[in-house]
C-alpha cells in the first residue's frame, strides 16, 4: 500500500511524502514493515523524472538513484520482470539489508499521479 501527501515537517523544506506499507498478508490493511520517502520541491520533480523514465525503460537498466530529504538514505529505482510483466521497484539500502517494493507498471502510473497531484498542493502553498 502507498499513502502520497504533501508535509511541512520541522526542519525541513516543505516536501512530498510518500509511506510504503507492506501487509504482513497478502489484504491485510495493518501494514507489518515499510519505507519513507520525502523528497523537497527540487528532488519531487527529478523523482517524477526518473519514474517517467523507469516507465518506459528496459528491464535491464541499471539502478537509478534517489535524493531524497533524508541525507543517509539510500533509495533507488530498480527494474524487474517476471513472467513477461514488467516492475519498477523502490529499494532502501540499509547497513544490514535492501527493502524492495516492486510497482506494476499500472501501480506505477497511479502512483505518479498521487505524487504529481501533491507536488501541485505543495507548489501552490509555498508560493502564497
Amino acid at each position: 500500500y502507498t499513502h502520497v501527501a504533501q508535509t511541512h515537517w520541522e526542519g525541513f523544506d516543505p516536501s512530498v511524502q510518500i509511506s510504503l506499507m507492506v501487509p504482513l498478508k497478502p489484504g491485510e490493511s495493518t501494514p507489518q514493515a515499510g519505507g519513507m520517502l520525502m523528497m523537497n520541491k527540487d528532488q519531487t520533480v527529478e523523482f517524477i523524472k526518473v519514474f517517467e523514465h523507469g516507465l518506459k525503460a528496459e528491464p535491464k537498466e541499471k539502478r537509478i538513484q534517489i535524493k531524497t530529504a533524508y541525507k543517509d538514505a539510500d533509495w533507488a529505482l530498480t527494474f524487474a520482470s517476471d513472467k513477461g510483466q514488467r516492475f519498477l521497484q523502490l529499494e532502501n539500502k540499509s547497513k544490514d539489508k535492501v527493502d524492495t517494493y516492486r510497482f506494476s507498471i499500472n501501480a506505477s502510473k497511479k502512483l505518479l499521479g498521487a505524487i504529481r497531484h501533491s507536488l501541485k498542493k505543495l507548489e501552490s502553498t509555498t508560493e502564497k
